[in-house]
């Protein structure tokens, strides 16, 4: 009984123990599963985290980036530089479509897109595959790398005339070191990129020929065609002598004019009221708001006036002279329905930094001929006052406007820009560098019109009113700005017909 009971003893201590191992042996077990399971599941997270702060936002902040300096770059170098032509796509840009496709992606455009084969050296790190190298770089003590790039689509096109439209798409996957955990993700990027500031690559190239390169910036103004800034007649006149732009002041304002200054000013008021300022002599030009008074003469059918300038007297036989108390040689005007000096249109004056009205006033006949023949200050023909401040104010601030006779600025980049055109084609005046005589050559007799660089315009279609074209004194000189002419089309493409040389009126020499 003793030896049974000792067994048993023995047998229940087995079966416990082997119990006790079996259950050290499952949760050890369960413990390297789990452990596993958790190993997984980090890495996988990492996987995920790295896939999810790799946002579409980002990815579209990096890419405008990239693209900005990618359009930078191959429109300055294409100054020296230019794209091919190509036949077979739409505006003649296949192949800077190409080279900015490769600039955005390795930095790297090939030399087959270039006329002259010369390819700009590599920028691998300002690219979108440079970002994605350091990208990983910086991924690495996350045990996580991008795994493959896939591009499936990349295009670029223009929507409007001051930005380059592009769009691309492709697939990015991640893994972990041990290659385990795997994730991917596709991104599709639609964006724009505003050109202003970058410089004209056309200009450059094509100035660069016959002189100094000028380096002229894209800015854009409010005007959306060219024909928004046709002069505007302000008032018909009933006569006058020579024409002139300038700033315009009211005889109540005369005496705080700069005497050195006033012959830049168009004096307005009735003729009483300038004759009663003084010095008023000095000033460039006058507006008279008064009508002359009428008083009969010897001459049947004639008026002899009084209180005007240059006021006409007939003698028995009908010849007409000028009463030598009002005789004037400069330039002046007598307004049909005198306009409101706070109507007339605001202007910038450089010397004073203040903002002045001006006006251009043409009247029919120039003071020599008034003089010779004084009947002819009654001429019509191409007189009025004028608003010219919309086309001076695209002039001088150098803004480009869209025109369909004009290239695009990404075809501003061929060698041949100025053959092409484009419905998002831009043309801009050129003044300064390119009319100055510190270059080689003469601007003057060349059109201020960016497309027809070095065409030549006859002096007839100067411009009244534009740089170097602001008095017969000037115009009819050699101003170092040169003188803003343009041709027969172009002016008719900005309505400034009224104000060239040849309208009719007072004529520039």
């Amino acid at each position: 009984m003793k030896d049974k009971k000792g067994f048993l003893f023995v047998l229940s201590i087995f079966l416990v123990l082997s119990y006790i191992m079996m259950s050290l042996s499952v949760w050890v077990k369960g413990a390297e599963v789990s452990e596993r399971a958790y190993s997984e599941i980090y890495k996988e997270s990492n996987v995920e985290l790295a896939v999810a702060e790799l946002s579409n936002k980002k990815v579209e902040y990096v890419s405008d980036l990239v693209m900005q300096n990618a359009l930078y770059d191959l429109s300055s170098y294409s100054i020296n530089h230019p794209l091919k032509q190509d036949d077979n796509t739409p505006d003649k840009i296949g192949y800077v479509k190409k080279a900015l496709k490769e600039y955005f992606l390795n930095g790297s455009p090939s030399a087959d897109c270039f006329q002259d084969r010369n390819a700009p050296q590599p920028k691998l790190a300002s690219s979108f595959g440079g970002w994605l190298q350091s990208l990983n770089e910086s991924l690495k003590g996350t045990g996580v790398f991008i795994d493959s790039f896939n591009l499936i689509d990349f295009n670029v096109w223009q929507e409007s005339i001051d930005a380059v439209n592009y769009s691309i798409k492709f697939n990015i996957s991640m893994r972990d070191e041990a290659g385990t955990t795997k994730l991917s993700r596709e991104y599709m990027v639609k964006s724009a990129i505003n050109i202003t500031g970058f410089v004209d690559p056309a200009i450059a190239r094509e100035s660069s020929k016959k002189g100094s390169t000028i380096y002229r910036r894209f800015f854009f103004g409010p005007y959306k065609n060219s024909s928004d800034m046709a002069p505007s007649k302000i008032s018909d006149i009933l006569a006058g002598q020579g024409w002139f732009y300038g700033y315009v002041i009211n005889t109540s304002m005369a005496d705080f004019i700069d005497e050195k200054y006033r012959h830049l000013y168009i004096l307005m008021g009735s003729y009483d009221d300038i004759k009663a300022t003084k010095n008023y002599e000095s000033f460039g030009a006058y507006i008279l708001t008064s009508r002359p008074t009428e008083q009969s003469s010897a001459c049947s059918g004639k008026t002899n006036e009084k209180n005007t300038f240059n006021a006409i007297q007939y003698d028995p036989k009908c010849a007409a002279s000028i009463d030598q108390n009002t005789q004037m040689t400069r330039p002046f005007v007598v307004v049909s329905s005198p306009p409101s000096y706070s109507s007339l249109p605001d202007c910038y004056n450089l010397i004073t930094n203040s903002s002045e009205k001006c006006a251009l006033i043409i009247a029919g006949a120039n003071p020599q001929e008034v003089l010779n023949e004084p009947t002819k200050k009654y001429l019509k023909t191409g007189a009025g006052v004028y608003d010219i401040e919309r086309l001076r104010d695209f002039t001088l601030c150098g803004y480009y406007v869209k025109s369909e006779k004009a290239p695009s600025y990404l075809q501003r980049m061929l060698a041949n820009a100025y053959d092409l055109n484009s419905t998002n084609g831009i043309e801009t005046f050129l003044i300064g560098e390119y009319v100055s005589h510190s270059n080689s050559y003469d601007f003057t007799k060349y059109s201020a019109l960016d497309r027809e660089m070095f065409k030549q315009v006859e002096p007839y279609s100067l411009i009244r009113g534009q740089t170097g074209c602001k008095s017969e004194g000037i115009c009819s000189s050699e101003p170092s700005t040169g003188v803003f002419g343009l041709s027969e089309n172009a002016t008719k493409d900005y309505g400034v017909g009224d104000i060239t040389c040849n309208n009719g009126g007072a004529g520039c020499k």
